[in-house]
């Protein structure tokens, strides 16, 4: 091979190991993860993808799906809650639900900004939180659960 030029195999040379990158980028959304799985350098694989617009493109959609899973976990934290345990002395005490209001703000600014704002990279407003009490909560977690149920 010329000086100067690469030998982008087994990148671009071996379709499974070019399939095998693809589908760990697409599952870990990290290429030195998906690199690390499939035994290719990452130099090599960032010289292929620079060479070769199909490989890039492929990159790129991979990069796109945990995107769209991480979005619908963080989504349904926001609608369910999470379930948080409190201990004393080692002890359980009492289970709650917590929901994040900081994200349920830059998650709506993110796909509504006609009505929210635009969200910009990196921005997530001050928002006051109020701490609840135990009945407030209870009363919350009710009123949700018999939301859902007659939903």
């Amino acid at each position: 091979m010329p000086p100067g030029q690469f030998d982008p195999s087994p990148v671009m040379t071996d379709p499974l190991v070019r399939d095998a990158f693809v589908d760990a980028l697409r599952m870990s959304g990290v290429v030195h993860v998906a690199a690390a799985k499939t035994g290719v350098p990452r130099a090599s694989l960032y010289r292929a993808r620079r060479a070769f617009p199909s490989f890039a493109a492929a990159w790129d959609r991979a990069l796109g799906q945990p995107m769209d899973g991480l979005e619908a976990v963080l989504l349904d934290r926001v609608i369910n809650g999470v379930e948080r345990r409190r201990y004393h002395g080692g002890t359980l005490i009492d289970t709650f639900r917590e929901y994040p209001e900081k994200l349920a703000i830059v998650m709506l600014k993110a796909h509504l900004p006609e009505t929210y704002g635009t969200a910009r990279r990196g921005e997530v407003e001050d928002v006051a939180i109020v701490p609840l009490t135990r009945e407030e909560i209870m009363t919350r977690i009710a009123a949700a659960q018999r939301t859902i149920i007659l939903a």
